[in-house]
C-alpha cells in the first residue's frame, strides 16, 4: 500500500536481479472496509485472469497509476520486498493470491525467469532493445523540454504585500 492506494503486481518475467513487471494500484482510503473491498476485488481479478482473461488487460483496466500500465525490466531491489517474497515463491505462469503489505494489496503474475549476469545480445535482445528505447525517448524529452523553454519568457517580480 502507498499513499496512492493498493497495488496489483504483475511480474512478466524475472532475471536474477531484474525483473519485469506491471501492478494495478487500487486506490483507497486507510479503512478496513476498504481494504477488504481491495482484498475481494483483488482475488476477483486474480480468478478471471486464472480463467484466460489477459491480465494486461485487468492492468490497463483497473490500474490507477500510470506506472503501473507500463511493462519493463525492473531491478529486483526497486519493488518492495513483500513483492519480492511473493516472486521468489512464484513458479513461471502462476498468480500470487492477493496479499497485503506495508505500502498496500497486490496480486503479482510471474511470466518467467532468465539467469542473471552480464547481458547476452541474443539472450536479451529485448531488455537491450527496451532499454535503447526508454533512453531515446528520455533525449527526445529532454530536447524537448529545452526547445520549449527557449520559446518562454519568466519574469518574476517580487512586490512588497501591503
Amino acid at each position: 500500500r502507498t499513499p496512492l492506494g493498493y497495488h496489483v503486481i504483475l511480474v512478466e518475467d524475472r532475471k536474477k536481479d531484474r525483473v519485469h513487471v506491471r501492478h494495478i494500484l487500487l486506490g483507497l482510503s486507510p479503512s478496513s472496509e476498504d481494504t477488504a473491498r481491495a482484498l475481494a476485488l483483488l482475488d476477483s481479478l486474480r480468478e478471471r485472469a486464472l480463467s484466460g482473461e489477459d491480465f494486461e488487460e485487468l492492468v490497463e483496466r483497473y490500474s490507477e497509476d500510470p506506472a503501473g500500465r507500463r511493462s519493463g525490466w525492473r531491478p529486483v531491489g526497486q519493488l518492495p520486498k513483500v513483492i519480492t517474497d511473493a516472486i521468489s515463491v512464484l513458479k513461471p505462469g502462476q498468480i500470487s493470491r492477493p496479499f497485503k503489505g506495508l505500502a498496500g494489496c497486490y496480486l503479482v503474475k510471474l511470466y518467467d525467469r532468465r539467469p542473471g549476469g552480464i547481458p547476452d545480445l541474443e539472450r536479451d535482445w529485448d531488455i537491450i532493445k527496451e532499454w535503447a528505447f526508454e533512453r531515446k525517448l528520455q533525449r527526445e524529452f529532454e530536447d524537448l523540454i529545452s526547445e520549449e523553454k527557449k520559446k518562454l519568457y519568466v519574469e518574476v517580480r517580487w512586490a512588497p504585500l501591503r
